[in-house]
């Protein structure tokens, strides 16, 4: 669904109220907010749907009384990727510390494999309860956009210990600097085993991580004007200069099977014209700390991702900056005002040596992403729906819950861990379909709302132990709603509070007389007599009705 489609399924007075037809401000010069676009219950809520995961009502009311940049800047406190780190999720001592059994007994590997897979659920049950920590979402969220980028799935990598650490890694750099993101990502354990690096060798060229580094993580095949950036004979060539990496399985503890460079499995004979670049012998400078043995290294003339980076620096700013925008700001990066912000985000990058927290700053401080034009064009995806839906109702992300988030996240096309190929969550419209849509609606939120809980579900087909239900009991609905000002007043004065903060764009007031009216309560001026026992009802009923507009959908 496009944003022109979900419009057409808005009421003609919501509509008018939406600046589609104007475009947006080309410009990434600091916002400040104005009488026509104030710093409101919508900015805010577009910043912390844009930046994380959706707000909880007190995030709203902190965040007015200050301003966005101050709200950006603690986001991105340096603190959150450096010290603030979380520790290995419960059992690590299991899988971080114990090598992975190399023996023949079938029994042994079956009970490590259980073990293996139990560990992995415990990554991502951690995860989703990291993303719905306030404090550190925006480091969640591009936690998941590298992911969704440098893409490995679970499955293929098989070790806990190598998920962990890639997670880790991402964490950590989620900020940092593109170009040594992608020299690092290149010899992480993970990666090695997904995209084959472990195979490849000067006798037997694996060319998979080679072609992805420059299609997918990197450049894309063609540049902003429509000529290709590299050839064929590119990636063979690279391939060779990316040969001879493997990881170790018997490295002290904590072990998360480090990478190391194999010198026998590399071609230091060779010379290579990359790019047509001149001939020499190109490896990795990293083979220098990894190396078995000291011999040869001095044959490595030079760094082959060094290389990548001058030749083609323009066309990498320019595929990763437009990558961030259609991913933070709208999925349609081709129209003109979309190219003019992009061109501006890559020359920052290249002005900033690589660093991508200028570049991140300034788009999610600037007048363009705070045009409205913006509010509600992306659709969410299911962990942003999900996790949202918990953090806009005050509900309690545990590790045992997640797993539950988790099981829905399968069931509507997210398994985090295991995207569905190298290219990663194709997202924004492929997110609803007539399959996904009925599965949000009904499976998670009338449960949650309606029938007051979700069930656990299994977490471990080998072991049968569920994850814990999620309730939504009565006391939960009255606490969540007595927040708004008007609970104890006017119906639908309340009504369009929460409708306010739920939503990326308010319904017009026809909408709103519908909510109103799904309470069941014949008559607004009975709301505020009634008491909080008797409201849990008729306050239900009008969430529920409010999470399955389309304007919920979308953030």
């Amino acid at each position: 669904m496009t944003r022109r489609e979900f419009f057409q399924t808005i009421t003609p007075s919501e509509k008018a109220a939406v600046p589609e037809s104007q475009p947006a401000v080309p410009s990434l010069a600091s916002w400040r907010p104005t009488k026509d676009n104030p710093w409101d219950i919508s900015a805010v809520n577009h910043l912390y749907h844009r930046l994380g995961f959706g707000a909880q009502y007190s995030d709203v009311k902190s965040a007015l009384k200050s301003s966005p940049s101050e709200i950006i800047q603690a986001l991105f406190d340096d603190h959150l990727v450096t010290d603030l780190m979380p520790d290995p999720p419960d059992g690590w001592e299991r899988w971080l510390i114990v090598p992975p059994y190399m023996g023949t007994v079938h029994e042994l590997h079956q009970e490590e494999e259980d073990g293996y897979y139990t560990a992995k659920n415990d990554i991502r049950c951690q995860w989703t309860v990291l993303m719905s920590q306030s404090k550190i979402l925006l480091r969640e969220k591009l936690t998941l956009f590298w992911h969704n980028h440098f893409v490995v799935d679970e499955e293929k990598v098989y070790h806990p210990q190598s998920l962990f650490h890639y997670f880790e890694y991402l964490r950590k750099n989620s900020w940092g600097n593109f170009k040594k993101m992608v020299s690092d990502v290149t010899i992480l354990p993970a990666m090695l085993v997904y995209l084959s690096g472990i195979w490849n060798q000067k006798d037997s060229l694996n060319e998979n991580y080679a072609r992805e580094l420059m299609e997918l993580f990197t450049m894309g095949r063609i540049d902003k004007d429509g000529n290709e950036n590299y050839s064929q004979n590119d990636v063979r060539q690279i391939a060779l200069s990316l040969t001879g990496w493997r990881f170790l399985f018997d490295a002290p503890s904590p072990n998360v099977l480090p990478p190391y460079f194999a010198n026998y499995y590399f071609d230091f004979i060779t010379r290579t014209t990359p790019f047509g670049a001149p001939e020499k012998v190109y490896g990795l400078n990293a083979a220098k700390q990894y190396a078995i043995f000291p011999d040869s290294l001095d044959k490595i003339e030079a760094d082959i991702l060094e290389l990548l980076f001058e030749m083609r620096s323009k066309q990498i700013a320019w595929f990763i900056c437009k990558k961030i925008y259609r991913s933070f700001v709208y999925d349609d990066a081709e129209t003109l005002e979309a190219s003019q912000i992009i061109s501006q985000m890559a020359q920052i990058l290249l002005d900033h040596s690589w660093e991508l927290k200028p570049v991140l700053v300034a788009l999610f401080q600037s007048e363009h992403f705070f045009d409205p034009a913006f509010r509600g064009c992306n659709i969410k995806s299911p962990y942003e729906y999900m996790c949202g839906l918990m953090r806009k109702l005050d509900l309690e992300m545990t590790t045992s819950r997640a797993g539950t988030i988790w099981w829905f996240g399968i069931d509507t096309n997210q398994w985090i861990g295991f995207p569905p190929n190298v290219k990663g969550w194709p997202g924004y419209r492929s997110w609803l379909n007539s399959a996904t849509l009925p599965k949000r609606n009904n499976d998670f939120a009338k449960r949650l709302i309606m029938e007051k809980h979700i069930p656990g579900q299994l977490i471990n087909p080998h072991n049968g132990f569920p994850f814990d239900p999620i309730f939504f009991i009565d006391y939960d609905v009255i606490s969540w709603a007595k927040q708004f000002p008007s609970y104890s007043g006017d119906l639908t004065q309340f009504v369009k509070e929460i409708t306010a903060f739920l939503c990326a764009i308010s319904p017009d007031d026809d909408t709103i007389a519908k909510i109103v009216a799904s309470s069941g309560i014949l008559h607004d001026y009975e709301w505020a007599a009634l008491e909080d026992a008797v409201k849990a009802e008729p306050a239900r009923k009008m969430i529920f009705t409010i999470v399955s507009l389309p304007h919920f959908q979308i953030c």
